[in-house]
């Protein structure tokens, strides 16, 4: 065990710690009725402003990988790439680096970088509020998440998205940020302080003109189904967590999508299962139950029917054009 720049890395097994998605399924959203005049966007601003005010700096960034270690059972994993700040207490996760899986305790100040098909497990063992963002291809998630107590109750999320005027921006420097050499770089962390400037900056402006309003809940539910592909997301538990009803999620699938809401979660996940078919040797069983399937067979099933071809075959092909 061993303490680098206020980040703990302790390499042992992973423990029974329970899955849980940065700003999707297994997290409940803040309901404190004294703030509820106040808009997800606004309780953020205000939580980065109290870490600039109390003299926060970024201190350091850590890489996380996905490519070499197959992610563990039940870890959190999707296909665009997150990065985690923790504003206050100490935010610890597994996560891989030098094709090792490593425990984390991101303290006040440390950034943690995982990119597309990277992995990471969160660990509640210790009180901390985290700013995490979600760059999806359509829109730039932003949740604030915060755990009170040394226990593993579930932390409370608050939830929102980055205006469209702010995601250019945000974007150029995250695309700095993965092309740097985070164990050895000196611009990482000003990178990082800048980008928490650009999110603060942006949910403190004025809301802009609303959109059309189908639009927006399409795609977050979009984005939400990338986080959650591995759990056993259904119709119902989307509409529940949306508070709408089965039939008007079916609805804006087909409306602003084209799409049915079984398919578009089909599509998810036999996208995740062909990276890992092309880069990590799990066997079919473990891919299927990964990606959410409920077993093997219905996997193969819906595998071929998409790609024409088995998952044995379409890893065979990959192999022969690497």
């Amino acid at each position: 065990m061993k303490r680098e720049s206020g980040l703990l890395h302790t390499l042992t097994l992973f423990g029974n710690a329970k899955p849980v998605s940065f700003i999707g399924l297994l997290y409940p959203l803040a309901s404190n009725p004294s703030r509820a005049l106040d808009s997800p966007a606004t309780l953020i601003a205000q939580a980065l402003q109290g870490f600039f005010n109390s003299g926060g700096e970024v201190a350091r960034v850590f890489g996380s990988q996905g490519t070499l270690t197959p992610p563990q059972p039940l870890a959190y994993v999707v296909h665009f790439p997150r990065l985690s700040v923790t504003l206050s207490g100490t935010d610890s996760m597994w996560a891989e680096q030098e094709g090792r899986a490593l425990l984390l305790h991101a303290h006040k100040g440390n950034a943690v970088l995982i990119p597309a098909h990277g992995w990471n497990r969160p660990v509640w063992s210790k009180p901390f509020t985290t700013l995490n963002l979600l760059f999806g291809r359509r829109q730039i998630g932003v949740s604030l998440v915060t755990h009170t107590r040394e226990s593993p109750a579930e932390p409370i999320a608050i939830k929102t998205t980055l205006p469209e005027s702010a995601e250019q921006t945000t974007r150029h420097l995250l695309q700095a940020l993965l092309l740097l050499d985070l164990s050895n770089s000196r611009a990482a962390c000003p990178l990082v302080q800048a980008l928490l400037h650009a999110i603060f900056e942006a949910l403190s402006m004025p809301a802009p003109t609303p959109r059309r309003r189908a639009a927006g809940v399409y795609e977050g539910i979009c984005m939400y189904l990338q986080e959650n592909y591995a759990f056993p997301v259904t119709r119902e538990s989307v509409a529940r967590h949306y508070r709408l009803s089965p039939n008007h999620v079916s609805r804006l699938f087909k409306r602003e999508g084209m799409v049915s809401f079984n398919d578009y979660v089909n599509y998810v996940r036999i996208n995740r299962a062909k990276y890992l078919l092309k880069s990590h040797r799990q066997t079919i069983d473990e891919i299927s139950a990964a990606c959410g399937f409920r077993d093997a067979s219905y996997f193969c099933r819906v595998f071929k029917r998409k790609t024409r071809q088995t998952p044995g075959e379409y890893r065979e092909t990959a192999r022969e054009k690497a």
